[in-house]
C-alpha cells in the first residue's frame, strides 16, 4: 500500500495536495450529504467526531436501515 491509499481502498488527501480551507468545505459536503442520508433512512445523527459521524438507528429493522445508509453513503 503507497502513502496515498487508505484502508479500503480510499484515497488520502495529504496537506501537500488541498490547503485547509479546501479540506474543510470537502469534508463538510461529504458529512452534509451523509447527515442527510441518515434522515432519508430513519436514522439521526447522535454525534460528530472528527471527519465521521455516529448515527443512531432505533426504528424497526435498526441493522438494515443502518446497512441501507451506509450502502447509500459510498454509492
Amino acid at each position: 500500500m503507497d502513502g496515498n491509499s487508505g484502508s479500503a481502498g480510499m484515497n488520502i488527501i495529504t496537506s501537500t495536495e488541498i490547503d485547509t480551507d479546501e479540506l474543510f468545505a470537502l469534508v463538510s459536503e461529504q458529512l452534509a450529504m451523509q447527515v442527510h442520508l441518515v434522515y432519508d433512512v430513519g436514522g439521526y445523527v447522535d454525534k460528530f467526531g472528527g471527519d465521521g459521524l455516529m448515527a443512531v438507528f432505533d426504528q424497526g429493522d435498526s441493522a438494515a436501515q443502518g446497512c441501507r445508509c451506509a450502502l447509500r453513503i459510498i454509492e
